[in-house]
């Protein structure tokens, strides 16, 4: 009899696994005559303590020992000795985290630099998205009066010979200026 297929958990199963497993059985077998109860009991009771479930994991093959040291071999993966050290593990993730970091500055320079450019008096600004002439840059005003609030701002003379004030952002984030 395979304990681990009685309360149909991995050989690996932790001990919450196990615990879940055997609650979730018992409940079914208030509903399910052929679930035998005692069988149940047994493999729970043997894989719940440690010393118990290693001396069945022998016996059943599930792990072996080392003929010349005596130390526990065990199956599959997941159970040998990290690789890594505590130490080792740090500077990779801290590695890890600065590759991130540079990453994410990387991708805000390139989704919002644009906030980053100045645009100064007499510059021609075009619609980034399909590059038509917006207007003329006359000056621009640290604190102008949008209603009720004040925003930094941009007098642009627009193709109609008309002058309107637009908020920086808007325009530095709609509007390009051609090299000259």
């Amino acid at each position: 009899m395979d304990l681990y297929k009685v309360l149909k958990v991995p050989s690996s199963a932790k001990q919450v696994e196990i615990d879940k497993a055997y609650q979730k059985i018992l409940k079914e077998a208030q509903y399910d005559p052929t679930i035998q109860i005692k069988q149940v009991e047994l493999a729970y009771r043997i894989l719940s303590d440690a010393a118990q479930r290693q001396v069945y994991d022998i016996k059943a093959g599930y792990v072996k020992r080392d003929k010349k040291t005596g130390k526990v071999i065990t199956k599959g993966k997941g159970k040998g000795k990290s690789k890594y050290t505590s130490q080792d593990r740090i500077k990779i993730e801290s590695n890890i985290a600065v590759g991130l970091f540079v990453l994410m500055a990387v991708y805000m320079i390139f989704r919002f630099g644009f906030y980053l450019r100045k645009f100064e008096d007499g510059d021609i600004l075009f619609f980034r998205d399909d590059n038509r002439y917006f207007g003329t840059l006359v000056k621009d005003e640290s604190s102008h009066a949008f209603g009720p609030i004040k925003s930094d701002a941009y007098l642009i003379k627009l193709p109609s010979k008309d002058e309107r004030w637009y908020p920086q952002t808007d325009v530095k984030s709609l509007c390009y200026t051609k090299d000259k």
